[in-house]
């Protein structure tokens, strides 16, 4: 997520963990619906969305830290 002006405000929905926040750019991973997100985002100057499927990789890395 890219934006302009004071960061977007996304405390507090579920499966939403921040992964990066620096520049106005954030990097999120999500676990979910994106709806809550698109709907906290409208209160914001986004100036660029971009949503991905997460890899195997990262799917497994994932899910074994969350086993441990």
């Amino acid at each position: 997520i890219e934006y302009r002006g004071p960061a977007p405000d996304l405390g507090g929905i579920d499966g939403l963990e921040v992964v990066t926040h620096a520049d106005g750019r954030l990097r999120c991973q999500l676990q979910g619906s994106p709806d809550p997100v698109i709907k906290a985002l409208a209160r914001t100057h986004v100036t660029n969305l971009e949503m991905r499927e997460p890899s195997l990789e990262e799917l497994f890395l994932r899910y074994y830290r969350d086993a441990g």
